[in-house]
């Protein structure tokens, strides 16, 4: 389409050009005078003309207004195929989404929207994330476009290219679960290397892939098959607690939330222990578990636990409760 758009501007300028060139040739007219009848002739708008032609002079200008009326009637034709194949639409759509990936911040990119991928996608957008899809499937990422829910960009993830249009350069999040393992692995090579600070995580089918995964810079590997397995487990022998889990984590109508936040330098929590913070009272929120930044995992810490930049808590609470933690754990300024 913009090639025959291009070839229909190439017409008209080509019949402009050589209708003025020809009223200058025969009719001895000055370049303006010229132009004016050639732009009148071409239009059609029936204007008067500079001044009496000969008669090389009209059929010049019969000839020119064939050619005129046969370059509009084309880019009638042309314009309403355009719009009534919804390539205009689809146009305008892609140009929305190219300015609003490239306003994006702080968001999560999933790689990949096969089951998983959708799943995890609308778990996120659930949580109140921005979340932009990067599936290779042109028509996979046309329904997922209809949708409405998600910015999606049709290509590889793991082209340089295509992650940098999908802002990973300004991410907080990348969730890689490609087919086949094999491109899952450079989906993580290529993200880690455009951003060392993104959080990868990937899917894994076979543990021989896991370990390379995590060579290659994703931050956590998931094993579908280990997790379903223990998941059977603990469904099997410990039902109530994964059915209360699923309502804390999942179940958008419950009041009471699960959540993980930093501690960040110079923040109200800095340097001080469970207890002086107080999360209890006012704020209410539960403290469940610890994550030192050395990587050890604290659970139900003691309330004389110090908290130090870079440690994680886990904490229980409604959404409230939650905010106000997050505030006293965010840096001050």
């Amino acid at each position: 389409m913009v090639r025959r758009m291009g070839l229909l501007a190439l017409l008209f300028i080509a019949t402009l050009t050589g209708a003025t060139v020809g009223y200058v040739i025969i009719e001895d007219f000055g370049w303006l005078d010229a132009a004016y009848m050639a732009v009148v002739t071409v239009s059609t708008v029936g204007f008067e003309e500079v001044r009496p032609l000969s008669d090389e002079g009209r059929v010049f200008t019969m000839f020119v207004i064939l050619v005129g009326v046969g370059a509009i009637a084309f880019a009638a034709t042309t314009l309403g195929q355009y719009i009534i194949s919804g390539e205009l639409r689809g146009a305008l759509a892609s140009r929305r989404m190219n300015h609003k990936l490239h306003s994006l911040a702080g968001h999560h990119i999933v790689a990949g929207y096969g089951r998983t991928g959708r799943e995890a996608a609308s778990q996120l957008i659930r949580n109140g994330l921005e979340v932009v899809i990067v599936e290779a499937d042109n028509a996979e990422a046309e329904r997922v476009a209809e949708d409405g829910r998600f910015t999606v960009l049709c290509g590889d993830a793991g082209n340089d290219d295509v992650l940098r249009e999908a802002g990973i350069e300004r991410a907080t999040g990348l969730i890689a679960c490609v087919a086949p393992e094999s491109a899952n692995l450079m989906v993580v090579l290529s993200a880690r290397a455009l951003n060392p600070d993104v959080h990868i995580v990937a899917r894994s089918d076979t543990d021989e892939t896991r370990p390379k995964l995590i060579t290659a810079g994703a931050n956590r590997v998931l094993s579908l098959h280990n997790l379903t397995g223990r998941r059977l487990a603990h469904m099997s022998v410990m039902p109530t607690v994964v059915d209360f889990l699923d309502m804390v984590l999942h179940d958008d109508s419950m009041e009471m939330w699960l959540e993980d936040f930093a501690v960040e330098a110079r923040s109200h929590a800095d340097g001080l222990s469970i207890r002086d913070m107080a999360v209890r009272d006012p704020m209410g929120a539960s403290i469940l578990g610890l994550r030192h930044k050395n990587g050890e995992m604290r659970v139900s810490p003691s309330p004389d636990e110090v908290l130090q930049p870079g440690d994680i808590v886990v904490a229980l609470g409604t959404r409230e409760q939650l905010d106000g933690l997050g505030q006293v754990l965010a840096a001050n300024g």
